[in-house]
């Protein structure tokens, strides 16, 4: 209540979201490159921008993707060989993690929508936050995965 009214400035740093939806009217969060970026408004307005963030971010990889998919492959030289270099279940694996890494592109916003809505629910944030670090572990080993069965091929 204190700091609701008072005139001056105030730097806290902060878990607790409900405080910080509360007191805040200015948000500067550190990137993960490093840099310090100024967001204004709440946590919650942080969230909503995150989630249109990573949606965007979804939507441009899987048009990359789509557009990938429809040009045609370049010929190769008649000096090289127009093998792989993987097996047919290798090849088989690499459609299945594309897959499930598209899906996870599309369920982490989702994950992070519901965790705004579901902010003073504690078990139930705490539910969500524990799926979303499950999506995120499992999405970095796919992503490694397929870089090696990428570079493979």
């Amino acid at each position: 209540d204190y700091l609701d009214t008072f005139p001056g400035c105030v730097i806290s740093v902060s878990l607790d979201r409900y405080f910080l939806d509360r007191v805040t009217d200015h948000l500067f969060r550190f990137e993960p490159d490093g840099h310090l970026r100024e967001i204004p408004g709440n946590y919650s307005a942080w969230l909503e921008i995150k989630a249109e963030e990573d949606a965007a971010a979804a939507r441009a990889s899987a048009e990359a993707k789509r557009v990938a998919a429809t040009q045609p492959p370049q010929s190769a030289s008649p000096s090289q060989p127009t093998t792989s270099g993987l097996t047919f279940n290798e090849k088989r694996e690499l459609e299945q993690i594309e897959a499930r890494i598209e899906q996870a592109e599309v369920r982490k916003p989702e994950l992070e929508a519901q965790m705004v809505e579901a902010a003073t629910d504690y078990e139930r944030t705490a539910k969500l936050s524990a799926d979303l670090d499950a999506l995120l572990a499992q999405l970095d080993k796919d992503m490694e995965r397929w870089a090696d069965l990428a570079e493979r091929m």
